[in-house]
């Protein structure tokens, strides 16, 4: 009986001395975003990891960060591996998605109908930066502008560019107005164009200055236009 006694006891006093801790499970690493998205959008990562300590993403563009929950900003459109590292006490873990960036969409981002057939009035300066400038007021004349692209339009047979005031944020337009150009400066002579829309209320009028040869010594026509209704 005694004999029982002591092995119980000696049962009892090994469990007792027993590490009762359980082991730490290892991190899972998850993230949510945004399938695709448009260029110079900030792109807000969700992670959805779990049992890590700390993180380290890779955006694909070569920028990395170590934020839990980070926002992230592409310059170019196209299609990007973002990969997200998830460090536990022991082991980490690692998982791959894609994201695919488009072409920024100036003409989702405004009310401004820029598209339509606007009647300008045309004046030819000659030597434009030097004084004095020879001026010459030509004929009125219509100028047809359609929708091109995402970030383009086309006047006439030219097509134009959206320029934003800032490259890394075109969804601000340059000094309250939209300027698109188209430079062609691979050719002699050479031609820049400049088109700045304004808006009017639901109207819209727009400025071209498009110079030919050299900005010191070539000719810049200037058309001023409104969109008739």
């Amino acid at each position: 009986m005694k004999y029982n006694l002591l092995v119980l006891a000696s049962v009892a006093l090994l469990a007792s001395c027993k590490d009762d801790t359980e082991p730490t499970p290892p991190p899972t690493a998850d993230f949510t975003a945004p399938e695709s998205t448009e260029q110079t959008v900030a792109v807000s990562f969700q992670n959805k990891s779990k049992n890590a300590q700390r993180y380290v993403w890779d955006f694909g563009d070569g920028s990395t960060g170590q934020e839990d929950n980070p926002t992230h900003t592409y310059t170019t459109d196209g299609v990007y591996s973002v990969k997200l590292k998830a460090f536990g006490t022991e082991k980490n873990d690692s998982i791959t998605k894609t994201i695919k960036i488009e072409p920024y969409n100036i003409f989702a981002h405004t009310n401004l109908p820029f598209a339509g057939t606007y009647a300008c009035k045309v004046v030819d300066v000659y030597s434009v930066y030097q004084s004095p400038a020879i001026r010459t007021r030509l004929p009125d004349q219509d100028v047809v502008i359609t929708k091109d692209g995402v970030n383009t339009m086309r006047w006439n047979n030219l097509v134009l560019s959206y320029l934003p005031s800032d490259r890394n944020s075109p969804q601000t337009p340059f000094n309250s107005r939209y300027q698109f150009y188209n430079a062609n400066t691979s050719s002699s002579p050479r031609v820049i164009t400049y088109a700045s829309f304004y808006t009017s209320g639901d109207s819209a009028s727009f400025s071209v200055a498009k110079t030919v040869g050299a900005s010191n010594s070539g000719t810049t026509t200037f058309y001023y236009g409104k969109r008739r209704p």
